[in-house]
């Protein structure tokens, strides 16, 4: 597989190439001229033909034009039109906490940037992509996206570029040898896939050799050529090449096998797909083997169904092909695991798949035989090993799963497995395994979805006859348009209620699950049985209502708030039956309603549940419901009612032994006893809550606790020890990625520099403002509600000991930080300077912006690789980049444009990329 989960740098959210680029030269320079003409420019070609490596790489290769940052959306595991506009928000790293609507959300966060937004697999979400793309570049003047599907959107302004194959080898067979497929072949003599000439060149002949030491240097296909090179190279047979020799380490293009690698590449129409997978067999197989393999395989499927498209005639052949290379049991596993959705690890392999013709203790060599086959892309996690089907494999295994008749019976197995497994995480997360479970969860967020899904009414029945193709998750009902308080959320593209405020995010309080021992060997569901068979006693969509208030945990500590609130509401719609399950749900759905500021629906939910619980043959405990009512009056300004409803709420925990309810509430009563005054009694209350978190090595409810107690420890005069307690919560975040609550934790910390004596203290409280803002315009405002006065006042304090000009200039220089430098800053590391705009938009590689100013003061080709130790023939391929690169035609034109680029900051001896330096000096802790 080509690509892992790691990111390149804070602003570039593109996955690393874990193999060569080959080929695309002239796709790429055509992808850079229209982004530069047009707003939305999308790919489209057959699936497996490569659009999305072609555009990540274009995408990479454009990563300085963008001040903003190039930005990665993954569409392929998502199959809900309802979720798009949260992932996307969640691809941007943009809360969707405020009471707006997130497509409004989503506008005012791009409004004014300069971004390119990658948008993979379009093709089974095209009228959402479509609105949602129109909506935004309308907007975001410097917004630039570009899609990749197997249609066009249908976006006005949109400029489409059709991907093809991979150019082929268009010499005939070798005198005495006969092309295999030649008589089997269905496609017109005029089709472009057999045409020679410009439409399907080869290599440059004089360039380097492909497939020689230089090839990580020399990715481009010589695509201005007139025709293919004498010895049949082209990016097709590169390709397999390259991919040949990392399964097979002595694997060369000889004499021998040129041909025969030839005609395996024209076979498989120059798909990249097809051509990496049909290499992988060269483990076992030579490549005549191969060859003759393939033509019986495409014989079969040439004679059937003439209305499908040639090319997806090719990629089916090929993948029917390595589905008859795999075994029985691999096959049967291949097909089951295609119910998962954005990858799954070995033990949900284990659970869900086995039985039924496959040995539990078998499952492992058979995840290792497709990994083998390249079936299973295998993903390093920072704590598991993982495995991911491609998507098209992924399609083409749910296709056997229904022929089969056992997909009803797959998908009722993987929702009771992340039934249990949320069950488990939701009892464990208090504890030391909390960081563990955060991962997992995290981790299996797309199949959390699919189980949610299969669970509600649209889904297929888990009893009846396999039906048709159902999507993994299916849209909301459309009459949903006044939803009564059990509807927890609009959907993603709807209105949302218009009293969010306030919410606080540190919420992740517990409810009617209690604490149980937590063990970090194993985190499957029952601590290693199998799966339950199906659903639970009260069917499905109690099955969903279990699974989504477990979540509860995960839901805010993911920042999916409103995600958690859409699922809850269309299953409490579903199952109105009076049970204790639904009064949990209403629970848990008030308190996310409650985090959104939307206090109403808040109030309805929690009355609806306290009057059910009341009803029930067995009451519920009303610590859950208690410590919600507290939150909400504490967010809406009334202390004193928060102070009854959360002392309630601790010690009805503390009587049902739920120790990670009482800390939640503690931590909340503190705050409102000190917005009361009650100082000693907020201390006493802090110290009990942090000992219980301590004793428990808990880091979530520990970080909140931090927070808060350090802004009362800063208002009772111990600023030191406040901004370490602050500093302390913020190292308790990262493992969470918890960008909101670490916002709060650098704006407690402006506040106390504000506190400080002289004109530092100052410059320091409004470059950590001026930081903080940029989290809150991705959040979509200011979050503190009932503390917004401390900033208003450091704000003030900061402004007057530094006058106007003083404070706007602190307050860019924390605006223009990015995310990670903010952070080193306010945790007194120091950060480096921000690169200037024109060094981010420019894009050209260091050695490159410092070849065009030799070209600027006048060099030759020749006196610019003296003056640099370089060949003439090096200088002169970096002056045809840098040509390319900024769209030119001269080099009169790359003169003038290093004169407006200007001097770099720092003087001539500066790196061309900017160099680490210090932040303003560290003074003594105000």
């Amino acid at each position: 597989m080509t690509m892992t989960a790691a990111n390149v740098s804070p602003n570039v959210s593109l996955p690393a190439e874990l193999n060569s680029f080959v080929g695309r030269r002239r796709e790429i320079a055509e992808v850079k001229r229209l982004l530069a003409e047009a707003r939305l420019v999308t790919l489209a070609g057959v699936g497996g033909v490569g659009k999305s490596r072609l555009a990540l790489r274009a995408a990479v290769d454009l990563r300085r034009a963008y001040h903003d940052g190039v930005w990665l959306v993954e569409l392929a595991a998502l199959e809900s039109p309802e979720l798009l506009v949260p992932t996307v928000m969640e691809a941007l790293r943009v809360q969707d906490r405020p009471p707006r609507p997130p497509i409004e959300v989503l506008a005012e966060h791009l409004r004014e940037r300069e971004a390119l937004v990658v948008l993979d697999n379009c093709e089974h979400l095209l009228d959402g992509c479509a609105a949602l793309v129109e909506r935004l570049v309308r907007g975001a003047p410097g917004l630039r996206v570009l899609a990749t599907s197997r249609q066009a959107l249908g976006v006005a302004g949109e400029q489409v570029l059709a991907v093809p194959p991979m150019p082929v080898p268009a010499v005939a067979a070798a005198p005495g040898r006969t092309d295999p497929g030649a008589r089997h072949r269905t496609a017109p003599e005029d089709d472009p896939r057999r045409r020679t000439g410009p439409d399907r060149a080869g290599p440059d002949p004089t360039g380097p050799d492909p497939t020689g030491p230089d090839r990580a240097e020399h990715d481009g296909t010589g695509d201005d050529a007139t025709g293919p090179p004498p010895d049949g190279r082209t990016d097709a047979v590169r390709l397999f090449a390259e991919r040949a020799r990392a399964v097979l380490p002595g694997f060369e293009l000889t004499d021998a096998n040129r041909d025969d690698v030839a005609r395996v590449c024209r076979r498989l129409d120059g798909i990249p797909l097809a051509i990496e997978l049909a290499a992988v067999r060269l483990r076992a197989l030579s490549v005549e083997q191969l060859l003759e393999r393939l033509d019986d395989r495409f014989r079969l499927l040439t004679t059937g169904a003439r209305t499908a498209l040639p090319r997806q005639q090719t990629l089916r052949s090929l993948i029917d092909w390595s589905y008859g290379l795999c075994t029985e049991q691999e096959r049967l596993l291949w097909s089951r695991l295609s119910v998962f959705s954005g990858g799954l690890d070995l033990e949900a392999a284990e659970h869900v798949c086995a039985g039924a013709g496959i040995a539990a203790e078998d499952v492992v060599d058979l995840v290792g035989g497709l990994v083998d086959k390249s079936v299973l892309a295998r993903e390093e996690h920072r704590q598991a090993v993982r495995y991911r089907l491609l998507e098209t494999i992924r399609q083409y295994g749910r296709e056997r799963l229904r022929e089969s008749g056992e997909e009803a019976w797959m998908r009722a197995r993987h929702r009771a497995y992340f039934r249990d497994l949320a069950v488990r995480a939701g009892r464990e997360w208090y504890g030391p395994g909390q960081v563990t479970w955060f991962a997992r969860l995290r981790a299996d967020h797309g199949n959390l979805r699919t189980a949610l899904d299969s669970s509600l009414p649209t889904a297929p029945s888990d009893t009846g006859p396999t039906g048709g193709a159902p999507t993994a998750l299916s849209p909301s009902p459309s009459n949903q348009k006044n939803p009564n308080p059990s509807d927890g959320a609009p959907t993603a593209l709807g209105p949302s209620p218009s009293n969010q405020k306030n919410p606080i995010p540190g919420d992740g309080g517990p409810a009617g699950l209690g604490p149980s021992p937590c063990s970090q060997k194993d985190l499957s569901p029952g601590g290693g049985g199998r799966a339950p068979e199906g659903a639970g006693p009260g069917g499905p969509v109690d099955d969903g209502l279990v699974l989504a208030t477990a979540l509860r945990f995960y839901w805010i500590a993911a920042g999916a708030h409103r995600e958690g609130r859409t699922w809850l509401g269309r299953l409490l719609a579903a199952a109105p039956a009076p049970t204790a399950a639904r009064a949990e749900a209403l629970c848990v759905n008030a308190r996310l309603a409650v985090l959104q500021s939307d206090f109403e629906m808040g109030e309805a939910l929690l009355e609806e549940c306290r009057e059910l619980a009341r009803t029930l043959p067995a009451p519920l405990p009303p610590a859950p419901a208690a410590y919600v009512a507290g939150l909400a009056a504490l967010m809406q300004g009334d202390p004193q009612r928060a102070v009854e409803e959360l002392g309630a709420a601790v010690e009805g925990h503390r009587a049902d032994g739920e120790e990670s309810g009482v800390v939640n509430a503690l931590m909340y009563l503190a705050t409102a006893h000190a917005l009361l005054g009650h100082d000693d009694q907020a201390i006493a209350l802090f110290k009990e809550c942090l000992a219980i978190c301590e004793a428990r090595h808990e880091h979530w409810f520990r970080s909140y606790a931090l927070w808060l107690f350090g802004i009362e420890t800063w208002r009772q005069g111990d600023p030191a020890r406040a901004v370490e307690m602050e500093r302390e919560a913020i190292r308790l975040k990262e493992p969470f990625d918890d960008r909101l609550g670490t916002a709060l934790c650098v704006e407690a910390l402006a506040w106390m520099a504000a506190g400080g004596a002289g004109q530092q203290p100052a410059e320091r409280a409004a470059t950590l403002l001026g930081a903080s803002q940029e989290s809150w315009r991705a959040f979509g405002g200011p979050l503190f509600g009932y503390l917004s006065g401390y900033h208003d006042a450091a704000e003030a304090v900061a402004r007057e000991r530094l006058g106007a000009r003083g404070f706007e200039a602190a307050f860019r220089k924390g605006v223009e930080l990015a995310p990670a430098d903010a952070l080193a800053y306010a945790m007194g590391r120091g950060a480096r300077p921000a690169r200037t705009r024109a060094e981010e938009a420019s894009p050209l590689t260091p050695r490159e912006r410092e070849i065009a100013g030799l070209v600027a003061r006048g060099l030759a080709n020749k006196e610019i690789a003296a003056t640099l130790v370089i060949a003439q023939r090096t200088a002169e391929a970096h002056v045809e980049h840098i040509l390319r690169k900024l769209g030119f035609t001269s080099r009169a034109q790359i003169a003038a444009w290093v004169a407006e680029q200007g001097p770099p900051e720092g003087g001539a001896g500066r790196s061309p990329e900017g160099s680490a330096g210090q932040g303003p000096p560290e003074r003594s802790l105000p």
